[in-house]
């Protein structure tokens, strides 16, 4: 079992711990309405897995930065997927985001005249 657990990326683990504390925040209101006995364990269930969503957060924030390349941008970075190499961001660069210098006309937005009257600018 704990071989399984292991193979999980620790962000999904936190992103199902955090919906297990919604769920029993729900319950808690619920429980506290009716005043039941199991508000006291929706609450600390709620407390557990919403410190558990935290940690395991930062964990995967920790182990993306520390995965991260002295030069890479640390901006713009999703802890829910892994990071690119270099090189596969070079060939994307180099594939599909080509420096041309060149402005094609076409690309610029065209002004459309606007039928309505208090559109239109006085000449």
């Amino acid at each position: 079992m704990l071989k399984v657990l292991g193979r999980l990326p620790v962000s999904h683990i936190a992103y199902v711990l955090l919906l297990v504390g919604f769920v029993s925040l729900g319950l808690f209101v619920t429980a506290m309405a009716f005043g039941s006995d199991l508000a006291l364990v929706a609450g600390i269930v709620l407390i557990a897995s919403l410190g558990g969503a935290v940690a395991g957060f930062r964990k995967s924030a920790r182990q993306l930065d520390e995965a991260r390349l002295p030069d890479a941008s640390a901006h713009n970075v999703s802890i829910f997927s892994t990071p690119l190499r270099r090189d596969e961001v070079d060939r994307y660069l180099q594939n599909y985001r080509a420096e041309s210098g060149e402005v094609d006309v076409h690309s610029q937005p065209l002004e459309m005249p606007s039928a309505r009257r208090e559109h239109r600018r006085a000449a």
